[in-house]
C-alpha cells in the first residue's frame, strides 16, 4: 500500500501483514443471568457480562402483559446500556422484561432473555422468608458491610454450598417503608462475594406510616424516601398503631378501631375525628359538640339534599312526614308522629294519648301520681261538640269530646252510647220552634229527674253515665 498527494506524487510502497479486519461474524451470545430486584418503586436489572469482544451495548425492553408477551411487541425500555455496563435502573412494573446484546455492527443476540415480575413496588412490605440449611456452620462473617441507609440486621441464616464455601444471609427489617436484604458468600481464602436474594416471601404491611425525615443519602435510596414518605400522608399515616413519630395537627387512620383521628396542637394526644365503617362504606363524625358557623343553625339533610331537621337558637324542626323515638335497644317506640299532625305518646308499643283535629284521645286510666304528692290543680277545661240540630233518631257519643250540646228541632229518638269503656257524658239540650218529644232508648232504665218540654228556648242538661257496659241518664231543667 502507498500514499498519492492531490499533485499525483506516489510515497513508497508498505506493505501490512497480521492486520485484524472486522468481517460479519455470529451475532453476539445471548444474556444469562438476567435478575431483577425491587427497593421501594425502582426496579434494579442485573445480568452477566457478556463476553463477545465486539459488544457494543444491551437493549431492555418491557411488556406489561405476563402471559404470551414477545420480545418484538415489547415497549423500549432502556435503547441503550454502553458496553461494559451490566446493570441499570428504571421505575418497577408489573410484567415481563426482555434483554438483548447488540454488537457493533448492530446485529442482536438471537434470543431474548426475559424476566418477570408481578411486583409493582415493595413500599410497606417486610422480607419474611428463613431459610436455614446448615445451623451447624461456626465461620465468621467476613468483608460483610450494611449497605448505606439500612437498619442493623434482625438475624443472620447460615447455609451450605458446597464444599469449601458458606454462605451468610442477613435478614433487614423494614426501614422507612423500603425492604432491604443482604446475601454474603464466602470462600474460604477468597475473600467475599455478594449476590441477591431473588425472590423473598412478602407480606402487605397494615400500615403506611413514615417519620418524613428523609435521610442525606444517594439515588435510588433517597427517591424510596420521598415515596414512602408520600404514600405515608396520602393514606393519613393509616396503621394499626399510632405513628412513632408524630407532629401537631398530624392525621393519622387507625385501622385497628377504624377512626380517624389528628394529633392536638401540644403534639401530647390524639383527637377522633370520625369512625368508618369499612364494610358499607361509610363515616360517621365523633364529637361531643357540633357547632354551627352562622345564625342559620345546623342542617340535617337526606340524600336528596332534602332538609330533615333544623337547629336553630331555642328551637329543634324536624321536617318530615313522621317520625318515632325508640328505646336504646330500638325495639320499643316510645313516641310516634305522623303526617296527619298525630302525635302518639306510647308505652309498651301501645298508644296511651294521641292528638286529633279538636284535641286529645287518651287510652286507659288517667291517674295522679299520689306517691309524689302530685294532685289535679284546678281541675281541666274542654270545648263542648255541637251535634248540630236533631229531628231523627241519632245516637249519643263520646268520640270528639265528653261535653257535647245539640238542638231539639222535631219528635225523635236518643240511642244510649255504645262506644267501649267506661264514662260520662254531659249534653246540653235546647229546644227550638220545631221541638217535639224526645225518647230514650238502649239505655239501662227511663231517664231519671226532670221531665223534657218542647217549649221554645227551653233548656236542660242530660247526664249520662256508661259502666261496666251499662248506660243510664239523668235529666235536669234549666229553667
Amino acid at each position: 500500500m502507498r500514499a498519492v498527494s492531490v499533485l499525483g506524487t506516489n510515497s513508497d510502497w508498505l506493505e501490512l501483514l497480521g492486520h485484524p479486519v472486522a468481517l460479519p461474524g455470529p451475532p453476539p451470545a445471548d444474556v444469562t443471568g438476567f435478575d431483577i430486584a425491587i427497593t421501594g418503586a425502582v426496579a434494579h436489572l442485573r445480568w452477566d457480562p457478556v463476553p463477545d469482544e465486539d459488544l457494543s451495548h444491551h437493549i431492555i425492553r418491557w411488556s406489561p402483559s405476563l402471559a404470551g408477551a414477545s420480545y418484538s411487541n415489547a415497549v423500549t425500555l432502556v435503547p441503550k446500556v454502553p458496553r461494559p455496563g451490566t446493570s441499570v435502573t428504571t421505575a418497577a412494573r408489573t410484567g415481563i422484561y426482555f434483554i438483548r446484546a447488540v454488537d457493533k455492527l448492530g446485529n442482536e443476540s438471537l434470543n431474548p432473555t426475559a424476566i418477570i415480575t408481578t411486583i409493582a413496588g415493595v413500599e410497606g412490605l417486610n422480607a419474611v422468608e428463613m431459610v436455614i440449611e446448615d445451623p451447624a456452620f461456626t465461620g465468621t462473617e467476613v468483608h460483610f458491610a450494611d449497605a448505606p441507609g439500612l437498619s442493623r440486621p434482625r438475624r443472620a441464616w447460615h447455609f451450605g454450598a458446597g464444599a469449601g464455601q458458606r454462605r451468610l444471609v442477613r435478614d433487614y427489617r423494614q426501614k422507612r417503608g423500603r425492604v432491604h436484604h443482604s446475601v454474603q458468600k464466602r470462600r474460604r481464602g477468597r475473600g467475599c462475594t455478594q449476590l441477591r436474594l431473588r425472590r423473598p416471601r412478602l407480606w402487605r404491611n397494615s400500615m403506611s406510616q413514615n417519620d418524613f425525615v428523609v435521610a442525606d443519602q444517594t439515588f435510588p435510596s433517597i427517591l424510596a424516601d420521598f415515596n414512602a414518605a408520600f404514600q405515608a400522608l396520602a393514606s393519613a399515616s393509616s396503621g394499626a398503631a399510632a405513628p412513632a413519630t408524630s407532629y401537631a395537627y398530624q392525621l393519622w387512620a387507625d385501622t385497628t378501631d377504624n377512626l380517624l383521628k389528628m394529633r392536638n396542637g401540644a403534639n401530647n394526644a390524639w383527637m377522633i375525628l370520625a369512625k368508618f365503617d369499612t364494610v358499607n362504606d361509610r363515616w360517621e363524625p365523633r364529637s361531643d359538640v357540633l357547632q354551627a358557623l352562622s345564625g342559620s343553625g345546623l342542617t340535617l339533610r337526606d340524600a336528596a339534599g332534602v332538609a330533615l331537621a333544623t337547629f336553630g337558637a331555642g328551637t329543634i324542626n324536624l321536617n318530615t312526614a313522621a317520625f318515632t323515638v325508640k328505646n336504646a335497644a330500638g325495639t320499643v317506640t316510645m313516641l310516634a308522629a305522623s303526617e296527619n299532625y298525630r302525635v302518639v305518646p306510647k308505652y309498651g308499643n301501645t298508644d296511651r294519648f294521641w292528638t286529633t283535629a279538636t284535641g286529645a284521645e287518651i287510652n286507659g286510666a288517667l291517674e295522679v301520681d299520689t306517691i309524689n304528692g302530685a294532685a289535679l290543680a284546678g281541675g281541666f277545661t274542654a270545648t263542648v261538640v255541637d251535634d248540630g240540630t236533631k229531628s231523627a233518631w241519632w245516637r249519643l257519643t263520646p268520640v270528639g269530646g265528653n261535653f257535647r250540646k245539640f238542638t231539639n228541632g222535631g219528635a225523635h229518638a236518643v240511642a244510649a252510647p255504645n262506644v267501649a269503656g267506661d264514662y260520662n257524658l254531659t249534653i246540653r239540650i235546647v229546644n227550638n220552634a220545631s221541638a217535639g218529644a224526645i225518647t230514650f232508648s238502649e239505655f239501662a232504665t227511663a231517664p231519671k229527674g226532670d221531665a223534657l218540654t218542647t217549649t221554645d228556648t227551653h233548656k236542660f242538661n242530660l247526664h249520662v253515665v256508661k259502666l261496666d257496659g251499662v248506660a243510664s241518664a239523668i235529666i235536669e231543667a234549666l229553667q
